[in-house]
């Protein structure tokens, strides 16, 4: 009889025990799944501001966001600041077994171009990292 009373308490402990370590389990899963969360967020919006970009390059063209002052998008509602970068260059073309010299001029087709976001707190927060998409 003496060894059922020396046993009472041992069952209480083992339920704290396996409370404690089950609390610590969902936490971690709880952080597990916050951080998934942002993660997705961010490529969402990552996405979407490359969408956006490529968007932007096919209706409005390179020529015009390379004129424009302050080229922007939109990205979930927010608007985003671009920088638009485009080189033109001369070139060498053959068509039907004519060669073609292309002088670079301001109205010369253009050879390169870069649409990047500008690196902003607003477009860190809007699409993580440091805000930079670009477009080559």
């Amino acid at each position: 009889m003496a060894s059922l009373y020396k046993q009472q308490g041992d069952a209480m402990v083992e339920a704290l025990v396996s409370i404690v370590l089950l609390s610590f389990i969902m936490i971690g899963l709880t952080f597990l799944v916050a951080k998934t969360a942002v993660a997705q967020k961010y490529t969402s919006a990552q996405n979407m501001a490359l969408f956006a970009l490529r968007s932007a390059a096919q209706t409005q063209g390179l020529s015009a966001l390379c004129a424009a002052t302050n080229p922007s998008l939109t990205v979930a509602d927010q608007s985003v600041a671009l920088t638009a970068q485009c080189q033109r260059s001369a070139f060498t073309a053959t068509v039907a077994g004519q060669t073609i010299d292309v002088a670079a001029a301001p109205n010369s087709p253009i050879t390169g171009s870069s649409l990047t976001t500008k690196q902003d707190s607003a477009n860190a927060a809007l699409i993580g990292g440091d805000g930079v998409i670009s477009l080559n």
